[in-house]
């Protein structure tokens, strides 16, 4: 019967040992002394909770084995099947798990990206089309501008007519706004300086008087428009002043 149990106890040793879910436990110090390897492992058994860290860490299958047959530690946890102690950190069945996951984060990741591109490139054709569209419409107007008739001899007398037309337009508008300007202007003088006409007219005025009125005169003939012979023959408005017999008393008094 011991023997039995003994074998039994070496395999579950040994299944424990390749599964790196297993616990750590220590059943005594170490007893080698400073510097060797039992003594650098212990260092690392302490640290690691589970078989997993200590591969982690830098123990091995043997070493594991080694430091649990001479009752360094105990392995107690989860037994599950192996092929074998020859197990490392990212290699063996212990490493498929992780892997799987690695792999199937990896795939997401890949799913994202390409339905972010497929979005992206979903987002760029519109703008692209409607780009198209905008560089179209100046290339229509373009065609429009060119659609118009260029002067040609057929058509050019007739264009040569419209111009010189407007020409004599704006120039009957120009003149009719001169003559506008000008009745304005010799009503506004005439009321604002009427003609004085006393004894021998101009010559009797004094010097200054008859400058003014001259001037006035000039200008109001200036701008005004042709008076007709009538209108020239007619003598001018009696002024209001100064009066003849006041203007005479002044200029030549009584001896």
């Amino acid at each position: 019967m011991a023997p039995r149990a003994a074998s039994s106890a070496a395999a579950a040793g040994a299944a424990a040992l390749s599964d790196p879910a297993s616990t750590i436990e220590f059943t005594q110090a170490n007893p080698k002394r400073r510097g060797s390897s039992s003594f650098e492992r212990y260092d690392v058994y302490k640290k690691a909770r589970t078989v997993g860290d200590a591969w982690q860490s830098g123990a091995n299958a043997a070493d594991l084995k080694n430091d649990h047959a001479k009752g360094y530690l105990r392995l107690v946890g989860g037994v599950r099947p192996f092929s074998g102690l020859g197990v490392v950190l990212g290699r063996g069945p212990a490493a498929a798990p992780q892997q799987q996951q690695q792999q199937q984060q990896l795939q997401q990741q890949q799913h994202s990206s390409v339905a972010f591109l497929a979005a992206t490139q979903q987002q760029q054709q519109p703008q692209q089309h409607q780009q198209q569209q905008q560089q179209q419409q100046p290339q229509q107007q373009q065609h429009q501008q060119q659609q118009q008739p260029l002067p040609t001899p057929s058509n050019r007398p007739f264009q040569q007519q419209q111009q010189h037309s407007s020409a004599l337009s704006a120039a009957a508008a120009f003149k009719r706004s001169l003559v506008e300007a000008g009745s304005s202007s010799s009503s506004s003088v005439r009321s604002a300086a009427p003609a004085v006409r006393v004894g021998g007219g101009l010559l009797a005025m004094p010097a200054q008087l008859r400058e003014s009125t001259l001037a006035q005169r000039l200008q109001s003939r200036r701008c005004a428009p042709a008076a007709t012979e009538t209108e020239l023959m007619q003598p001018p408005p009696e002024p209001s002043w100064p009066s003849q017999a006041g203007y005479m008393r002044s200029v030549a008094p009584e001896a």
